[in-house]
């Protein structure tokens, strides 16, 4: 799934779950560190040439939402404010869902298990050296709903 779904749709339901508790700006952050940042090991990965057709590590699969995102938020939420347990959670849990909705192939128990299954119906797009030969929705239509999920939510509270 591409960034903008990831950030658009973790932005999204945080806006639509603390939108009169958190400010947009902590929403902005914590959608880009829990929800974007999960993939930086896919740039690491780019750079030293490895296999670019599987890019996920068990940072992306649910062992890493438990080991890192659930343990991140108990301590923010217990050191600064309650709801900032939710402002970890939704981002990290979000990005996994939508990457298990994908077409690639996951591993929902990495690291102890390394066999990969393909789980999802959206197909990436436009990748066509990668995605030649697989079938699904365009995650152009994840996009255009997100987008519009942006507009009446903004609607809606602001």
């Amino acid at each position: 799934m591409n960034w903008f779904n990831h950030f658009l749709l973790a932005f999204n339901l945080l806006f639509f779950i603390l939108h009169k508790k958190a400010s947009l700006k902590e929403m902005v952050i914590f959608t880009v560190i829990f929800g974007l940042f999960v993939d930086l090991d896919h740039v690491v990965k780019w750079l030293y040439g490895k296999d670019r057709a599987y890019l996920r590590s068990w940072v992306q699969e649910p062992f890493g939402f438990f080991v890192i995102g659930v343990p991140a938020a108990i301590m923010l939420s217990v050191f600064f404010e309650p709801y900032y347990f939710w402002l970890v959670t939704i981002p990290f849990a979000s990005h996994i869902l939508l990457d298990y909705l994908t077409v690639n192939e996951v591993s929902p128990f990495d690291p102890f298990w390394k066999k990969r299954f393909r789980l999802g119906f959206i197909r990436q797009y436009p990748n066509p050296i990668f995605d030649i030969y697989k079938k699904g929705v365009s995650e152009n239509y994840v996009l255009s709903f997100n987008i519009t999920l942006l507009t009446v939510l903004s609607n809606l509270f602001i």
